[in-house]
């Protein structure tokens, strides 16, 4: 359990945001990549490849407005 979280929180709430939102990326990519192994279909695969690319740059969105920057954290310690 991370130490941003609280028992009420939903699971995924639960974990690191950069930890999920690479695991998701590990997961797109390896889709990605039987995709183009497994697919004849170029269209397909260009399809399959963009809506990864599209969901890869929402998780960055989503990691980015869970996570607080660095400068914040220090210019609270000053």
């Amino acid at each position: 359990m991370g130490e941003h979280s609280s028992p009420a929180e939903p699971m995924l709430s639960r974990f690191e945001p950069a930890a999920v939102a690479e695991g998701a990326r590990v997961v797109l990519g390896t889709l990605v990549a039987l995709g183009w192994i497994s697919l004849d279909d170029a269209t397909t695969n260009a399809i399959i490849t963009a809506v990864a690319a599209l969901a890869s740059v929402a998780l960055t969105v989503w990691t980015r407005r869970r996570v607080t920057p660095v400068a914040k954290l220090d210019d609270q310690a000053s």
